[in-house]
């Protein structure tokens, strides 16, 4: 599975999890993101990974102002591996922020930077990591999210996918010039 945007999804309390949930399978997901969306307050706000396959495998995620119960969740045994993995600004955490309850969870080259003062549940693998908070195998760096831009060492920074798709005013603003131009030089040729 790869190249999915969820954004502004409210899942309630009665129906569900996490914005999404996959469990007992063998999985690669790549490049996708969950911005502005609230999970039921059981399950993960960036997604629920459930007994992962031992070769299953997430990167170039990217998931941004989000709110639930907790961060990011890989639960009920299993092998989580990811890399390239953005979370930030992930503000409305009821419980923890990375609920690792997995047999292994690794974070490879992710920026992960956390907006809220939940404590972590479970452990982790950080591997060349760039994080706001103290952890073994990453680098700490102080973040600002106003305006919202990452520090220059974090691979994603300033990524074009790192927030919902929406259409620039640059380009609509240019399509509104190039028509009116069109339109003078159609007048004036008749």
């Amino acid at each position: 599975m790869s190249d999915f945007t969820v954004t502004r999804s409210w899942i309630d309390k009665q129906c569900g999890d996490g914005v999404h949930h996959i469990v007992r399978c063998l999985y690669k997901i790549a490049r996708y993101n969950i911005s502005d969306s609230i999970e039921g307050d059981i399950g993960g706000l960036c997604g629920d990974f459930w007994t992962p396959n031992a070769n299953s495998f997430v990167s170039f995620a990217n998931l941004v102002n989000n709110g639930g119960e907790s961060g990011f969740v890989t639960y009920y045994g299993g092998t989580f591996y990811s890399e390239k993995l953005n979370i930030a600004n992930n503000t409305d955490i009821s419980l923890v922020f990375l609920n690792t309850c997995a047999d292994y969870t690794e974070f490879r080259e992710c920026c992960i930077f956390r907006a809220t003062a939940r404590p972590d549940k479970g452990t982790c693998t950080m591997i060349d990591c760039l994080i706001n908070f103290e952890h073994a195998g990453a680098v700490i760096t102080e973040t600002t999210f106003e305006p919202f831009l990452f520090d220059r060492d974090c691979p994603f920074g300033r990524s074009h996918h790192f927030t919902e798709h929406e259409h620039s005013r640059i380009s609509c603003c240019l399509k509104i010039a190039i028509l009116l131009i069109a339109h003078i030089g159609i007048t004036n040729a008749q």
